[in-house]
């Protein structure tokens, strides 16, 4: 993969309200100072009249960068911005070689890969007769999960 064609080297998937003020904020500022250009999104506005928009920010972000760090926390899949995100940086790794670092930050990776509780599905936001985002969510969580990654427990400071 030629760095030429990447305007960032790491996109955070994230939910704000979880992690954004903590363990993400630390990550992305050690990033920065390390040199790094990370693609931080903190818009958590779902409105409808904004969505489309925010959608086309999050993929021109991930495709513009080499590889995504995907924070999982306890509310991560109670966000449709996260899980759709989740969805296109999958793509994006299998499509294009995209790099991908599951981090699970007080959640256990199999509830993430049997979508055990938080990540059940009765949690996550789903609009009626759009089942089939449920599935590509589900297909996700699943596939991210058996990525392995890197699980943090107990982090007093975030």
């Amino acid at each position: 993969m030629e760095q030429a064609k990447f305007s960032y080297h790491v996109f955070l998937s994230f939910n704000a309200h979880d992690t954004g003020k903590t363990f993400t904020d630390h990550l992305h500022r050690n990033l920065f100072r390390a040199g790094f250009h990370v693609f931080k999104c903190e818009d958590d506005d779902e409105e409808e009249d904004k969505i489309d928009e925010l959608k086309l920010k999050l993929k021109k972000g991930i495709e513009q960068s080499k590889m995504s760090v995907i924070v999982l926390s306890q509310n991560y899949a109670s966000s449709e911005r996260c899980l759709y995100e989740l969805v296109v940086i999958l793509e994006q790794r299998r499509n294009s070689g995209h790099i991908v670092l599951p981090v699970f930050f007080n959640v256990d990776p199999s509830d993430v890969r049997k979508q055990k509780g938080s990540f059940g599905k009765e949690n996550f936001q789903i609009v009626n007769g759009e089942s089939h985002k449920l599935r590509d969510w589900r297909n996700a969580l699943k596939e991210v999960a058996d990525l392995g990654g890197m699980p943090l427990q107990n982090q007093a400071d975030g």
